[in-house]
């Protein structure tokens, strides 16, 4: 079976890394051939798909005037390429990937919907208006609309998605792999350079307001002053020193030499061995990845509680309040107040959790199963 992907571009994200894990489960699966066409750039993962002998084409769209020619050469593309079934990834590549898949004369259109709150949840304005086009066009265009949370899916039923072809698949995660890559904390202190008598509480998140680096930062401060071993390992894209906002905040606590802040990292696996608990701290959320992440690593993790966090910790962590700093507080104090073996049991759970449900291999055959689905049923 021939899968054509359409995303918007292949940067490092949630959707474009479970795009790549899905394309990796089947590299050695004679059955499935995958095609990826970003609308956008090649971008790491684009690069990395590619060095695996995956075929893949970055279109250059650089803004909405573009998006004529785009649709124009989406349809010469899927026409040679000739797939079986067409998997479109967000609001985007949704629209113009559908509509350019209709002109094509190619019907097996799958959607996937990655955001849970789509008011506030930091989106551009363009991509509401595709989202809303999407709601319109939701019940002619696509098979089936695939949801990454049951969150996002709620969500999109009220604004006029066609509930009728909503199917629930979370992300996959390879387990395996990640504990492949992972070293010792001893080891990725040092790599870090964080003294290993150190009790260090993690954030991973790029800096957006709906991720709420303020609630994690006062939270962090009210554990300073009552723990002298602590310290804030935070990591993600404008998570540095460079960051006005953000650092004013961390002198607010009155503790700005426990806070590290390394920004954009691509060694992830070596900041999680390095942390003692793992803060997931949003405000939104639609299936967060770096949660599951966490748990395949076994690190303790304390949660707020949106979008699918609650599904995917379950009771193997700490389920809080979005936005509450005493909550927060409390539940890492909790973690923190745990011995080592009570703290190893947790984390034992939490992998064989992600292991039994979010596994790349339980996750692919769902895919699996809907792209026959939407090949072979008579619709």
């Amino acid at each position: 079976m021939k899968i054509l992907h359409i995303i918007i571009g292949l940067e490092v994200g949630g959707a474009e890394l479970m795009l790549k894990r899905l394309i990796e489960a089947h590299l050695d699966d004679s059955d499935y051939e995958h095609v990826v066409l970003s609308l956008t750039s090649l971008g790491d993962v684009g690069l990395h798909l590619k060095s695996l002998g995956v075929h893949v084409e970055a279109l250059g769209m650089k803004s909405a005037l573009h998006l004529p020619i785009i649709v124009i050469r989406l349809v010469g593309m899927i026409r040679r390429i000739q797939p079986d079934v067409v998997q479109t990834w967000m609001y985007h590549a949704d629209l113009l990937g559908g509509i350019a898949s209709r002109l094509a004369g190619k019907r097996e259109i799958v959607w996937n919907v990655r955001n849970t709150d789509v008011i506030s949840g930091g989106l551009s304005l363009g991509a509401i208006l595709a989202m809303r086009a999407c709601a319109m066009l939701s019940s002619v265009l696509p098979r089936k609309i695939i949801c990454v949370a049951n969150a996002a899916m709620l969500n999109h039923i009220g604004l006029g998605y066609d509930e009728a072809k909503m199917v629930l698949i979370p992300n996959g995660f390879g387990t395996q792999a990640w504990r492949m890559n992972a070293i010792s904390s001893l080891d990725a202190r040092q790599r870090l350079g964080i003294p290993d008598d150190r009790f260090v509480i993690g954030s991973v998140a790029r800096y957006s307001p709906y991720k709420d680096h303020l609630t994690f930062v006062r939270a962090a401060g009210n554990i300073a002053a009552s723990n002298d071993s602590a310290v804030f390992l935070m990591i993600g894209r404008d998570v540095d020193s460079d960051n006005e906002e953000l650092n004013e905040m961390i002198v607010d606590t009155g503790f700005v030499e426990r806070f590290i802040l390394l920004g954009e990292r691509s060694d992830i696996a070596t900041c999680f061995a390095a942390m003692d608990i793992f803060c997931l701290h949003s405000r939104s959320e639609g299936f967060p990845n770096v949660l599951g992440e966490a748990m395949c690593l076994k690190v303790p993790c304390i949660a707020s509680d949106v979008g699918d966090s609650v599904s995917i910790i379950g009771d193997c962590g700490i389920l809080v309040p979005a936005g509450d700093v005493q909550a927060f507080s409390s539940g890492m104090l909790e973690l923190i107040n745990m011995s080592t073996v009570e703290r190893d049991a947790l984390c034992q759970r939490a992998f064989a959790r992600i292991e039994d449900k979010y596994s790349i291999n339980a996750v692919s055959q769902q895919y699996e199963r809907l792209y026959t689905e939407v090949l072979y049923a008579n619709w």
